[in-house]
């Protein structure tokens, strides 16, 4: 079937995307660490300083490129590609892909606290739609694509095409049809294939193997499953207020604002480098 054989290309295009944006932050993480251990070693007076000044400023760049060439490149960028699928926004793909990987590796690669998912979640919608351009595929198909691009970049960014499958159905592509289905599912399992085969099969997450718990601390887990649970709402409660009071009060150039989370970040690296970064 046509439209298939349109979701494995997605697919792979979503894989290399992805696969390319985490070596290329494997690498930025790893000069920085390496970075910090040479500071602490040799220069631990003067060394304080480097990281804050080399993140205000790329915090600071990151920001006005962002804002000034591609503002839909800004945040996360899942909300952005819900927006396209919604009809709320368009997709500039080809503005869109190299500016969020250059940001991305940029602000992470630095210390800036933040993960792979919302990137490669977007690149892979921008792939999916240059896919659809591409081959010349009619309007009311390309959504189905540019989902199955999204939901493919969050497959090869954590090794977990079932997560990208129920990502893309849940979150982006409400419609119920053995088609999208099928699609979405090619999609992720495609990509994941595609980083696996060059990248290995190791966990995106490593966890120390320990024996299985007994039934009588069964209880212990879902009192951690709750303030887990509570933890998350109010995080992201914090968010929301927290964008909410930025743009109530006199706006600041949003370089500025970035380029002082970077200081931030850069001192906080020096004290707590384990909390920096992608996590």
């Amino acid at each position: 079937h046509r439209q298939y054989w349109r979701a494995v290309l997605v697919g792979v295009g979503a894989g290399a995307v992805a696969l390319l944006f985490q070596q290329a932050l494997h690498l930025a993480e790893g000069v920085r660490a390496s970075l910090l251990t040479y500071l602490h070693g040799y220069h631990p007076a003067a060394g304080v300083f480097v990281l804050p000044v080399v993140a205000g400023v790329i915090g600071a760049f990151v920001a006005w490129c962002t804002m000034r060439f591609v503002p839909e490149a800004a945040g996360s960028g899942i909300p952005h590609v819900k927006g396209v699928l919604m009809h709320m926004s368009s997709l500039s793909w080809h503005k869109v892909l190299p500016m969020k990987f250059l940001g991305g590796l940029l602000a992470i690669g630095s210390g800036f606290s933040l993960g792979r998912e919302g990137p490669t979640v977007q690149m892979g919608a921008a792939v999916g739609n240059a896919i659809a351009d591409a081959l010349r595929v009619p309007p009311k198909a390309k959504p189905r694509l540019i989902a199955c691009g999204a939901g493919a970049g969050l497959a090869a960014a954590f090794h977990a095409p079932l997560a990208g499958f129920i990502f893309m159905i849940e979150e982006l592509q409400r419609e119920l049809s053995a088609l999208t289905y099928a699609m979405a599912l090619i999609a992720a399992v495609v990509a994941d294939i595609v980083t696996t085969s060059f990248w290995g099969t190791s966990n995106a997450f490593h966890v120390t193997e320990f024996p299985a718990a007994p039934v009588s601390s069964l209880p212990v887990f879902a009192v951690v499953g709750v303030v887990a649970g509570l933890f998350g709402v109010a995080f992201n409660q914090s968010l929301v207020a927290v964008q909410k009071y930025v743009c109530s009060r006199p706006k600041a150039s949003v370089w500025k604002r970035a380029a002082l989370i970077g200081v931030t970040v850069g001192f906080v690296a020096w004290w707590l480098p384990e909390a920096t970064g992608g996590g």
